[in-house]
């Protein structure tokens, strides 16, 4: 009897520890698929109430945009410092200053999806350098960011995941007061409003514009009536691109706060594992991905978005019904989700590097 009860006994031992050793396991795969989820990373990152100060990247760069009519004639001029990017073979980026680093790169940014693969090489040497140099300049990591992806989406370069991750999460480490001038530097993803596309056409009619006077202007002689006028337009011009920023930025900002709340401005940082995910048309990742976010976050629109979106790039819009009726989602989050769908239809997955913004 005494045998037997000792034998139950050891039975009920390794029954209990069989159940929490099985409970780990189980725990332990759950954590590791949550730490590997950079979305779900990220944006807990980003809802931490400490967080680190940043550089404006307005007190790195040397140019101005809040330039007046009697500046324009010294923004126009050459410099004789400025960073050529044409010929970037001979370009020693660490010999250079931190201004010079940072002009280069706000000038490469400007047209950056139009330039080589040398070049966006050297954007990101640039930017790396800053970050050691500055390593509190938000708009230097964005600048790599943002060039590393299309790097590896245009030019089918392998990027190390671990990489692209730790700038999404450092970037998510910053605090940043809520102005015009921060909320423009922490966009990331041209939006799908089309009040914002439109301003965004004229400000790339007007960004033409001042680039033609600027070419002509050093024909030139600057005491002339001639380069006089052509200072007033570009004073004129460099009014009208600030105003219409502002604008954007205005704009960019509600639609921002619509889908994430007041408190975050730079969510869109938790887009890209996303975005890189859909290019790699790796649905049931994005799936799993986008459902681990919802079970974290059910109360952002941006897990039911790549949800929905891959669900129906499987041909599973039922599926994907259902998972939006069965949500929680306010009126102005399915609304969100609607056009931010519309702005994926329109443009193939392997292109999103076409909506970032610098």
């Amino acid at each position: 009897m005494a045998y037997e009860f000792r034998q139950e006994k050891l039975k009920t031992y390794i029954l209990i520890a069989s159940i929490f050793l099985l409970g780990a396991i189980i725990l332990g795969q759950q954590l590791q698929h949550q730490n590997s989820n950079t979305a779900v990373k990220v944006k807990n990152l980003l809802s931490k109430q400490n967080k680190s100060p940043f550089k404006p990247w307005q007190q790195l760069i040397r140019t101005n945009r809040n330039v007046t009519r009697n500046d324009s004639a010294t923004l126009l001029a050459p410099s004789g410092r400025a960073l050529a990017t044409n010929d970037v073979s001979e370009l020693i980026i660490a010999e250079q200053s931190i201004e010079e680093l940072a002009d280069y790169i706000n000038t490469n940014m400007a047209n950056i999806d139009r330039y080589d693969l040398p070049l966006i090489e050297k954007n990101i040497e640039a930017a790396e350098i800053i970050i050691a140099r500055v390593p509190d300049s938000y708009s230097a990591y964005k600048a790599k960011l943002i060039s590393l992806l299309i790097k590896e989406a245009k030019f089918n370069q392998e990027i190390d995941d671990y990489e692209i991750n730790g700038l999404l999460e450092s970037m998510a480490t910053f605090d940043f007061p809520r102005d015009t001038q921060t909320v423009k530097e922490t966009i990331l993803l041209v939006s799908s409003n089309n009040e914002i596309a439109q301003l965004n056409d004229k400000l790339g009619e007007v960004n033409l514009e001042k680039e033609e006077i600027e070419s002509v202007y050093e024909a030139f002689d600057i005491t002339t009536a001639e380069a006089r006028v052509l200072e007033a337009l570009h004073a004129r011009l460099l009014i009208e691109e600030e105003e219409l920023l502002e604008q954007i930025v205005l704009l960019e900002r509600n639609a921002s706060e619509m889908e994430s709340g007041p408190g975050i401005i730079n969510e869109d940082l938790v887009h890209i594992p996303f975005l890189r995910t859909l290019a790699r048309n790796d649905f049931d990742q994005l799936i799993s991905d986008a459902q681990d976010f919802i079970d974290q976050f059910p109360g952002s629109p941006i897990g039911y978005l790549y949800l929905v979106k891959a669900l129906s790039m499987q041909g599973r819009e039922e599926e994907a019904l259902t998972a939006i009726l069965n949500s929680s989602l306010s009126k102005d989050s399915l609304t969100q989700i609607q056009v931010r769908l519309e702005k994926l239809e329109e443009l193939n997955p392997k292109y999103y590097w076409k909506m970032l913004k610098f």
